[in-house]
């Protein structure tokens, strides 16, 4: 799984390239992908592969909202999208 991102308004971007079936994003030194800001909870998002044509699908686990596409995707929520789907943890995309 091959995951760019940025902080809203900054163009260095990052890439991360872990070959897992889940992947953890937040703000803790422990996910697989750290976005530093205080709005990012500890443990924010949990990206899963869910099948063999590529579908992934987005838990958030954290207090504020994603944005997966042009779906709000709140606390507790889940929502399956296609890898080219853009997804946005506040301030990062």
């Amino acid at each position: 799984m091959k995951i760019w991102f940025n902080k809203v308004n900054e163009s260095r971007r990052s890439v991360v390239e872990l070959d897992v079936q889940e992947l953890h994003i937040g703000r803790d030194a422990t996910n697989d992908v750290v976005l530093r800001s205080p709005l990012v909870s500890r443990r924010h998002a949990v990206v899963r592969r869910v099948s063999g044509d590529g579908q992934l699908e987005l838990e958030n686990v954290g207090v504020n909202s994603c944005v997966v596409g042009e779906t709000e995707v709140l606390g507790g929520e889940r929502v399956t999208f296609e890898p080219s789907v853009k997804v946005r943890i506040w301030p990062y995309t």
